[in-house]
């Protein structure tokens, strides 16, 4: 039994959750992926994937290629089959990748760097933020690719720049990361991985961060519609702003009315 969930679409891909419930079975028919290319991440469970390179045990913690050009077939070692998160991209979308990685993307299962695994994990279980999903994709594909660069130089401090800017003033509106990129002027990819590097946090921590500081403020100003004050600061509703602040802070909203807790916390952002 197979039951797939769209998890995320974003521009040239789609996410999906698969989990196949099969018993322990010999290789199947042969299949064949519909996008350009699709990357699949093992979550659980596990199978042997068939292909022309040879064949692979999939595990957790594992990444399995499927061009649109390349036959495959799968087997199940043992009863419970599997779950993965499959990124299937588009040609243009696979274009900007392999530019961001600056190579060929070579095909063959890899083995990933756990936080590579955590972030599939996270993406698969939903996340409501549109911006913190393509970001996740993003870093994920970069470490499937194996292409994080150890170093940075000025030209990658300009582009976290131009990123920041853009978020600084635009911190209140539904972000996206194509937004952001296009106008740091660098692909998803690149920015998603020397963002992070050149600030310390990641763009989603950053947006977030800019957010709580507004609300937080204006709290300290003596606003009390907290849930006005949520909307206006970007944040879904108040219930999404007191799980932001709860998660970032480790505080209620309500407790930055508190004395000295709000000024405790801004101090630690300087």
């Amino acid at each position: 039994m197979l039951r797939t969930r769209r998890v995320h679409d974003g521009v040239g891909f789609s996410v999906y959750d698969v989990a196949c419930r099969a018993p322990a079975s010999a290789a199947g028919r042969e299949e064949a992926s519909s996008a350009q290319l699709e990357v699949a991440v093992a979550l659980a469970g596990s199978f042997v994937v068939h292909q022309p390179q040879g064949e692979t045990l999939i595990l957790p913690g594992r990444a399995v290629f499927f061009a649109k050009s390349q036959g495959y077939r799968v087997a199940h070692p043992r009863d419970g089959g599997d779950r993965c998160l499959l990124v299937a991209l588009n040609a243009a979308r696979r274009a900007s990748l392999e530019e961001a990685l600056g190579r060929t993307l070579c095909t063959n299962p890899v083995s990933l760097p756990g936080h590579a695994h955590a972030l599939a994990c996270v993406l698969a279980r939903g996340e409501d933020d549109a911006l913190l999903r393509d970001e996740i994709v993003a870093r994920l594909l970069v470490a499937v690719g194996n292409a994080d660069p150890a170093t940075r130089g000025a030209a990658d401090e300009r582009l976290a720049q131009r990123a920041e800017d853009y978020l600084v003033a635009r911190y209140s509106q539904r972000l996206r990361l194509a937004d952001v990129a296009g106008a740091a002027g660098c692909s998803e990819f690149h920015l998603a991985r020397i963002f992070r590097r050149a600030r310390g946090v990641s763009l989603h921590r950053f947006l977030v961060i800019l957010r709580l500081r507004a609300a937080v403020t204006r709290i300290l100003g003596g606003d009390s519609d907290l849930t006005r004050v949520a909307v206006d600061a970007g944040f879904y509703d108040h219930a999404h702003f007191t799980n932001g602040v709860r998660r970032e802070l480790g505080v209620a909203p309500s407790e930055l009315r508190k004395k000295g807790a709000a000024s405790r916390i801004l101090q630690a952002w300087r």
